[in-house]
Parts: C-alpha cells; sequence; structure tokens
C-alpha cells in the first residue's frame, strides 16, 4: 500500500498510516481497499486513482460510518480468501475468479453503492476477456504479462528479446485474447498465472541457478528456434499451452505467488 498525500487539498491527506481518514478510521485501515484494487490488478494504482479512492472513503465515512466500516471488512475477507490459496494454479485462480466477480457486479463493493470505486477499479483492471463457463477474467497486466513471459521463451532460446512494433500490439492482444477464449480452463488459468504474475517469475528465473533454468528450457513446450519476427514468435507461444508452460516453470522454478505490488 502507498499513502499519499491530496494535491491542492482535493484529498484527504494521508501522509502515514497513522494519519487519520476521519475519526477512528486510519489512513492504514483505509488502504485495504488500495491493497485489494492492486492485489486483483497486479499493478500499483496510479497516483491520481489512489486520491480518488482515498476522496470516495472520505466522503463515505462522513455520511455513512456504518456503511464504510462494512465495507472495509468486506475487503478484509476478500484479501484473506485470496491469501489463503496456495502459490500456483490455486492462486491464479482466485485472482481471476474474484477479477470476474467483480468485473460482474457482484464483489465486496458493488458499483451501485461504491461508483467512485468502481470506475477506479475498471480502469485498473482494464478486463480484456472474460469466461463465463470458469467465472475467470484476464486483465491488462495478464495480457502485458504473457508477452513479457514470451519474450523471456525467446530469450532462453538465444534470440534478442520481443519488440511489438505499435502496429504489433492490438493484433498481439487480439491473439492473447482469443487464446483465453479458447480454453480449456487449466490453459486460461495458466495464463493468467504467468501474466499476472510475470515480476514473480522474472525473479524467480534470475535466481534460479543454471541447472534449474537449464531444465525449464528443456522441458518447456517452447517453438522451435526461429528466426521469424517478434509478431510470429509471440502467436507461436500464445497458440501453444499455457497450462503446459506454467507447469513447466513451476516444477522447475517453484511455485508462483501472486503478485503483490
Amino acid at each position: 500500500m502507498t499513502l499519499v498525500a491530496g494535491c491542492g487539498g482535493a484529498s484527504p491527506p494521508c501522509e502515514s498510516g497513522e494519519t487519520a481518514l476521519v475519526d477512528g478510521v486510519s489512513c492504514a485501515r483505509a488502504g485495504v481497499v488500495e491493497t485489494w484494487l492492486e492485489r486483483l490488478a497486479a499493478r500499483p494504482l496510479s497516483s491520481a486513482q489512489r486520491s480518488r479512492v482515498l476522496v470516495a472513503l472520505h466522503r463515505r465515512a462522513q455520511s455513512d460510518r456504518a456503511g464504510l466500516d462494512a465495507g472495509l471488512s468486506r475487503i478484509d475477507a476478500a484479501l484473506a480468501a485470496l491469501d489463503a490459496a496456495p502459490a500456483g494454479f490455486d492462486a491464479a485462480t482466485a485472482r481471476a475468479q474474484a477479477v470476474y466477480a467483480v468485473h460482474a457486479g457482484d464483489g465486496p463493493l458493488p458499483a451501485a453503492d461504491w461508483p467512485e470505486i468502481a470506475s477506479v477499479r475498471e480502469a485498473a483492471l482494464a478486463v480484456w476477456e472474460t469466461s463465463d463457463a470458469d467465472r475467470v477474467a484476464l486483465t491488462e497486466m495478464d495480457v502485458e504479462g504473457w508477452i513479457r513471459f514470451a519474450s523471456l521463451c525467446r530469450e532462453a532460446q538465444g534470440a534478442s528479446p520481443l519488440k511489438l512494433s505499435i502496429a504489433d500490439r492490438l493484433p498481439a492482444y487480439r491473439a492473447i485474447r482469443a487464446r483465453f477464449a479458447a480454453g480449456p480452463t487449466a490453459d486460461r488459468v495458466g495464463m493468467v498465472l504467468l501474466g499476472g504474475s510475470w515480476q514473480r517469475v522474472a525473479a524467480a528465473w534470475q535466481a534460479a541457478p543454471y541447472a534449474a533454468q537449464r531444465g525449464w528450457i528443456d522441458s518447456a513446450p517452447l517453438p522451435p528456434p526461429m528466426v521469424a519476427d517478434s509478431r510470429a514468435y509471440l502467436e507461436a507461444v500464445t497458440a501453444g499451452s499455457p497450462a503446459a508452460h506454467a507447469t513447466a516453470i513451476e516444477i522447475a522454478l517453484g511455485a508462483v505467488p501472486l503478485h503483490v505490488p
């Protein structure tokens, strides 16, 4: 959680966790909403988004203190459920299902009652695809992380990192979205696992001994060594099995925990 001060008095000052948002509610207590949003989005909120969250919570505290307390308690329970899921596929499933639920209007802070929070949430998550059958969702950070994972695959095969032009990005997003929609469930979760927790995967890769890195390269369902351009290589990785990729990573580097911004 990152606490921010208001800009020009527009939002309540929260220089530290001990600062009071309102009497009886510290900024640290209110910060669970930011923590929850960032856990679902797998990336930090912007300063403007944090300020909007603080303003919304401050207003609710003044108009409906009982409603604020109940909402914060529901967020506590939502975070506890995410934390309780074992690292790896279970954690990725829990997050993808939580994103689906809030996107569908069934989260701890429903949009009808918390429109300002919902607006920040939708922008932070930027959901690109959902599966009603599995009740899971794919966020923008999942897509970006999947692209970075494909780049790691290419580098592991001795080639240069992926370089996508502006013209390539929208087709790449569409291909990833289509692959997520095509399923099956394990592939959808594998894509969320490697995409949403990309920074954890990258850190584990960098910290792994050579033998572990080599073990992943030898066991992963990588495309044949290619001289193709970046977009073609990304499409080849995406057309494969995200579940098999995630399993190979976990066998070589250990179970991947949820990314905590």
